[in-house]
């Protein structure tokens, strides 16, 4: 999603008085999915996600 629509998403629920909104159906289903997952599984997915990331973006550059 681009950031403009997560922005929307998020100031449409504000206006709501929702305090948990999870922008996009694919991003809605991994959310609640995950935590029916065992956590071993999760951090492992995790790593596989954030590999290569830089933990400091700003020492990174």
């Amino acid at each position: 999603m681009t950031s403009e629509a997560v922005v929307r998403t998020a100031l449409r629920a504000l206006d709501r008085d929702r305090g948990y909104v999870v922008p996009g159906l694919g991003n809605s289903v991994q959310a609640h999915l995950m935590s029916k997952l065992p956590r071993r599984l999760v951090a492992l997915l995790g790593r596989r996600v954030t590999r290569g990331v830089p933990a400091d973006p700003v020492a990174a550059r």
